[in-house]
């Protein structure tokens, strides 16, 4: 979760679209300008950037919920890292490579789901 929140935070705020350089013919120097997305695109960007972020807290809190073992828990976790792998490479040459790394972490949460906890026993029927 926190990986698709610094994406989104990098990608909301800090510089992302180079607009140029500026001289002054007065001067021997040159200003470089560049611009956020919401300042290209306004505020209406915010809530593309914000869906990764909610799939990650979504998928954080099943695999954080003591059921997480259950079948729904799983399947749920797995949705959501499918969703958000999709999610990336639909926005591959765009915005979808910042989210990759949630999307990496996602998908290893829903691995890890798969895998028995530790200590866990195996019981078979007629044997204690």
């Amino acid at each position: 979760m926190a990986l698709a929140v610094v994406a989104s935070l990098w990608l909301i705020f800090l510089p992302a679209f180079y607009q140029g350089l500026s001289a002054n013919p007065n001067s021997q120097e040159t200003i470089e300008t560049s611009a956020s997305l919401i300042e290209v695109n306004g505020y209406q960007v915010v809530f593309p950037l914000l869906v990764p972020v909610a799939l990650s807290l979504v998928g954080f809190l099943a695999a954080r919920t003591p059921e997480f073992l259950s079948a729904k828990r799983k399947v749920a976790v797995w949705a959501l890292a499918v969703t958000l792998v999709v999610f990336c490479v639909a926005g591959l040459f765009s915005i979808g490579l910042f989210y990759m790394p949630a999307g990496a972490a996602l998908v290893a949460a829903a691995v890890a789901s798969r895998q028995r906890p530790r200590g866990a026993k195996h019981s078979v029927k007629g044997m204690s």
